[in-house]
């Protein structure tokens, strides 16, 4: 997760690796403590090997259903900070995407979108130089191959 300053946050989904041309992908609503995260449009088809492109825009919703104001870094912050817990030094939370290549074969990622809090209070609000939202713990699978087309009039 990247931070812009005419942005929020954005996704930066990038195609590596020899078999990586994803090119439709589906990042699946997810919760921050009690704030929910949703994708509202569909993106846009991920450019080839070492090319990205930017997931945008993403709605936070309040625990009541309406929607924020809040930036996710400070909804990140709320989250930590309701678990009372200050020895706690990341905060962990799963984020599912499932994508399809070239050939149609589908596949899901799975990985954790970890959150630091001391990172978060040390820089200037707006001023994230460090890392404040990291991936972590990445697990790629295929879950379906693509068919072969059917022929109906045989």
């Amino acid at each position: 997760m990247s931070r812009k300053s005419t942005e929020q946050a954005c996704f930066d989904l990038i195609n590596r690796g020899k078999h990586s041309r994803a090119q439709f992908v589906c990042i699946e609503d997810f919760y921050i403590g009690q704030y929910y995260v949703a994708f509202r449009t569909f993106p846009p088809a991920i450019p080839p090997f070492g090319q990205h492109e930017s997931i945008c825009p993403l709605y936070i919703n309040e625990p009541d259903g309406k929607l924020s104001q809040k930036n996710i870094f400070d909804v990140f912050w709320d989250a930590y900070d309701s678990l009372k817990q200050p020895k706690l030094y990341e905060l962990p939370i799963p984020v599912k995407t499932t994508y399809q290549d070239d050939s149609r074969n589908l596949f899901e990622a799975r990985c954790d979108l970890v959150f630091y809090p001391n990172e978060h209070l040390k820089t200037p609000h707006g001023n994230h130089s460090d890392k404040v939202v990291e991936v972590k713990n990445l697990k790629l699978r295929k879950v379906a191959p693509a068919t072969a087309p059917v022929d109906w009039l045989s």
